[in-house]
């Protein structure tokens, strides 16, 4: 699966092992969170492989220096659906139960999310995990358009996000991480 997951990195070259901070990040917010450690397995190879469906979503695309236009930008948010559908071939239990995180980490709270709009607790927890682990790799990392921020940036973002993008009890749990110096 890490292979898989530095395929998904290599092809997507702005975002070099972002899966596995992704991963990281999941799993430190679902230990925080109180996943048992076949949960937190779960939110770790669902991090690795959330963007596994980058694969179906064009180079040009995927690496444009720029800001994406609409048509791009909507082909890249057909990526989660690439992906569930992608790894739903598998008949694995184990590949089954991280799909929930690989079609759901760019919903949002408020329902504005994609790519079926839930809101709130209809998300699956595992969704809700991956979104902040994600946006906060996203934040810190330098791409071709942007350094990256801190950390005490990005969680700032997140903070502010807090109830409409994302879960305030995951958001809770990042913040407390951080002030411990866990995150």
């Amino acid at each position: 699966m890490k292979a898989i997951a530095s395929l998904i990195d290599a092809k997507d070259g702005y975002t070099h092992k972002h899966s596995e901070r992704v991963a990281a990040f999941g799993v430190r917010l679902a230990r925080h969170l109180g996943f048992d450690s076949d949960s937190r397995a779960v939110v770790e190879l669902s991090g690795l492989l959330h963007d596994v469906g980058k694969i179906g979503v064009p180079d040009a695309i995927l690496n444009k220096p720029g800001k994406l236009t609409d048509e791009e930008f909507s082909q890249m948010r057909l990526h989660p659906v690439h992906g569930a559908r992608i790894l739903s071939q598998i008949q694995s239990e184990r590949v089954v139960n991280i799909l929930p995180g690989v079609k759901y980490h760019h919903e949002r709270w408020d329902g504005k999310g994609y790519p079926d709009g839930l809101k709130g607790e209809e998300i699956p927890m595992l969704g809700r995990v991956l979104g902040v682990a994600d946006f906060l790799d996203a934040l810190s990392s330098d791409r071709s358009y942007r350094k990256g921020l801190s950390l005490d940036e990005a969680l700032a973002m997140v903070k502010d996000l807090e109830g409409k993008a994302f879960d305030p009890a995951v958001v809770q749990a990042a913040v407390e991480l951080h002030e411990r110096g866990g995150l």
